[in-house]
């Protein structure tokens, strides 16, 4: 992510006006947050805006000329409409105050709304060769237009660097147009892969999450590389953040809650759902232990003890044990754990009328 900010950071110096793209997950709003943190170090500069709070504004379809740069809006207090400014013009003011400071503003997800609407006469006041400069007493030069409702004198300083962040996997809104894309630099992010995500993964999360993390890796890299992108293209790939959220210390402690009842040697537990399974009308779970052997969900949960402290071998091929499935705060009864006519260790659990994914659960048996 390191890498990825100070990529960024070189284009914005450059053009004042970057755009990153790429699939969902690949951390191009968490960049932000990144580039804010080593702007002063690579620039020498002090930060105004820091890309967060008031300073960064995420578009939607709704989101329209008036919430960006100004127009009326209803208020209550006056019982009728009053002018108000929008988002950007309130960051010129506040950069136009403080010359000596750089302000890094992030419009999240860029492409959701109707930008060239919304942006309107910032098109072209926004471009970096149309910059206002501080001549050490006052802002002079650039382009400056006038504004509709107000009717007073715009102009973007060039202390402002706008940071744009783009889903390309979108399929629901129009790419941006020419006009529009050359008054930006682009920068494209793509999923980590193999060593490179086993290095991120462990500078942000350390050695013991690796460990956990590391068959997911192989199997979202060959997702992406068998699947997703030969049939959808770059830009239907998923992104690492996908597993990098997936190991947070709430779901740590979760599934300490099931190792505790497993046997001995336990290193991963994961679970899915296959629907209208063995031709019934319920859901069932294959939970696999994925470590060094391939060892399946029998091996990893016995020998256990039950509730009363008695010892349950593994059963044979001919045997099943019944559990109950401890879920969301529901307990569901009738579920069995047995080897299947395949040979694969399965944990069979039926769940009336619920479709959960990734959800947590604890078992207890009978």
């Amino acid at each position: 992510m390191a890498q990825l900010a100070s990529e960024v950071i070189q284009a914005l110096r450059r053009f004042r006006n970057v755009i990153v793209e790429g699939p969902p997950g690949t951390g191009k709003t968490f960049v932000a947050q990144e580039i804010g943190a080593l702007w002063g170090s690579a620039t020498g500069r002090p930060v105004g805006g820091d890309a967060q709070g008031a300073w960064a504004i995420a578009f939607h379809p709704s989101t329209s000329y008036e919430d960006f740069v100004e127009g009326l809006r209803y208020e209550p207090s006056k019982s009728g409409f009053d002018r108000k400014d929008g988002f950007i013009t309130r960051v010129v003011e506040e950069a136009k105050k403080k010359p000596e400071a750089d302000f890094l503003v992030l419009l999240d997800e860029l492409n959701r709304a109707n930008v060239p609407k919304v942006l309107g006469d910032l098109l072209l006041t926004l471009e970096a060769s149309k910059r206002q400069h501080w001549d050490g007493t006052d802002w002079t030069g650039g382009v400056t237009v006038t504004l509709p409702y107000s009717g007073r004198v715009f102009g973007v300083p060039n202390n402002i660097y706008v940071l744009g962040t783009m889903n390309t996997s979108d399929r629901s809104i129009a790419p941006l147009d020419a006009a529009l894309r050359r008054r930006f630099a682009f920068v494209r992010v793509t999923p980590l892969r193999g060593d490179g995500f086993r290095a991120a993964l462990r500078s942000a999360r350390g050695d013991a999450v690796l460990t956990l993390a590391e068959e997911s890796i192989d199997v979202l890299d060959r997702l992406n590389d068998e699947v997703l992108r030969p049939v959808l293209g770059p830009d239907g790939e998923l992104g690492h953040s996908y597993l990098f959220d997936l190991w947070e210390t709430e779901l740590d402690s979760e599934l300490r809650s099931v190792f505790a009842k497993a046997g001995t040697g336990t290193r991963k537990v994961f679970w899915t759902e296959v629907r209208g399974a063995n031709g019934g009308s319920g859901n069932q779970f294959d939970l696999i232990e994925t470590g060094v052997g391939g060892r399946g969900s029998v091996e990893l949960f016995y020998p256990l003890l039950t509730d009363s402290g008695a010892v349950k071998p593994a059963p044979a091929k001919s045997e099943a044990h019944d559990f109950i499935l401890h879920l969301a705060g529901n307990s569901y009864v009738g579920n069995t754990l047995r080897v299947n006519e395949g040979n694969s260790k399965q944990l069979m659990g039926f769940l009336p009328g619920r479709r959960p994914w990734m959800a947590l659960m604890t078992f207890s048996l009978g």
